[in-house]
């Protein structure tokens, strides 16, 4: 008995080392996403240009383009959120320590739209200040804000930062100076151009997204 008993052991061991795992399905993001996820004032970081809310300080801006796939087919129902700093520089959030800048209690600075059908997208803001690098740094960052792009096919969010032309800073910034290839940097900054929706006097800056192939648009590491 006691050798049958040992037998039986040994073969439980040995099927145990030859068991193979099989990895699990991955799925990409998505599908997206509820009509009632994204209000219509979602897009509007401004306040009172549409809703009548208060209406938050500094030069509102219109921000529109396209996204994109690796084939330029339009990318639909993709979600873009940006988060940017106040007209200041200061950032609506308790971990910004700028105390040089203040905060405009009408200005979040956080936004959400989703592309249409022809990959289009639009937002209006305030344009941001630029803001310290870091709390014991010399240096600044532009005046920018930062963009999200979460849609279905995509493995994992993407991130980017939103440049804007003839800004002072843009030489300066240690984002844009890290990036060594002179066309990337170029993709990175918005280009002045007049919308048809923009209301007169309302400066518009066009920032189109590729989200793969040889022309796609610098992201961000995790």
């Amino acid at each position: 008995m006691a050798k049958a008993k040992a037998k039986s052991t040994r073969r439980k061991a040995t099927g145990a080392k030859s068991a193979r795992f099989v990895p699990t399905a991955h799925q990409t993001v998505g599908p997206f996403f509820p009509v009632q996820f994204i209000r219509p004032s979602d897009n509007d970081l401004t306040g009172g240009l549409t809703d009548g809310r208060p209406r938050a300080l500094g030069q509102p801006i219109m921000l529109f383009g396209r996204v994109s796939d690796i084939n330029d087919a339009p990318a639909v129902n993709v979600l873009l959120e940006i988060w940017q700093a106040n007209a200041a520089g200061r950032f609506n959030h308790p971990l910004d320590k700028n105390s040089g800048a203040a905060i405009d209690p009408n200005f979040s600075g956080w936004g959400r739209t989703a592309t249409e059908r022809d990959g289009s997208y639009r937002f209006t803001t305030i344009k941001p200040g630029g803001y310290p690098a870091g709390a014991r740094s010399n240096r600044w960052f532009a005046p920018r804000l930062s963009m999200t792009i979460v849609g279905s096919g995509l493995m994992r969010p993407l991130v980017t930062c939103v440049y804007f032309p003839d800004e002072p800073l843009n030489d300066e910034d240690p984002q844009l100076a890290a990036i060594r290839d002179a066309r990337a940097r170029r993709q990175l900054i918005a280009v002045a151009e007049h919308h048809p929706a923009a209301p007169p006097g309302l400066p518009a800056f066009r920032f189109d997204l590729r989200l793969g192939g040889k022309q796609a648009t610098p992201f961000l590491e995790d």
